[in-house]
């Protein structure tokens, strides 16, 4: 067995772990009456997480596959996980941040400022993308500057006379005059 099947096999046998006791400390803690709240809690979170997470994460990881190139796969990687890091957190205090705009008559019950919670999270999400793609970018940056110097300047267009023959009866033109001699407009 590889070391990637022996670390799923142990993740998810540590899920079925925590799904277990979850489910034993509902069934022994929580009161019956508040089964339909919690299933309809889970119910929003599946339905989050497959209409909004999910389409992020793949439009991120589109989006990531034409610049892993350029910024090196680690450093995508990281940017993605940042990235789905802070969509998680944001889904997971929107509903405290609602909770608490709504007012509660417990002010014990929701003591944090889970705002300001989602804004550090999403400007240290911020942090680790920029300090992920600035190496790549300076790299991009620096060929560039390379690139500019090493080409040869454009040498000026000339105009060239032309080479057709003059139809009969007509004196010939060329690109630099124009017009024919002696035909200058007047005013």
């Amino acid at each position: 067995m590889s070391a990637v099947v022996a670390a799923r096999v142990l993740l998810v046998a540590a899920g079925l772990v925590f799904v277990g006791v979850g489910g034993a400390v509902m069934l022994t803690e929580v009161p019956p009456e508040r089964y339909l709240g919690i299933a309809v809690w889970v119910g929003a979170a599946i339905v989050v997480h497959d209409a909004v997470i999910a389409p992020v994460v793949v439009a991120v990881g589109l989006g990531a596959g034409a610049v892993r190139d350029r910024l090196g796969r680690r450093a995508v990687a990281v940017g993605q996980g940042a990235l789905l890091v802070g969509a998680v957190l944001t889904a997971i205090a929107l509903p405290a941040i609602i909770a608490q705009e709504r007012g509660n008559a417990n002010p014990t019950v929701l003591v944090g400022s889970y705002a300001l919670v989602i804004v550090i999270v999403w400007a240290v999400v911020a942090a680790v993308l920029l300090a992920v793609t600035s190496p790549a970018i300076g790299r991009m940056l620096r060929r560039a500057r390379r690139a500019g110097r090493s080409r040869r300047p454009a040498r000026p267009v000339r105009p060239v006379p032309s080479r057709r023959p003059a139809p009969s009866g007509r004196p010939a033109r060329s690109r630099q005059a124009g017009r024919p001699e002696g035909t200058e407009r007047t005013k």
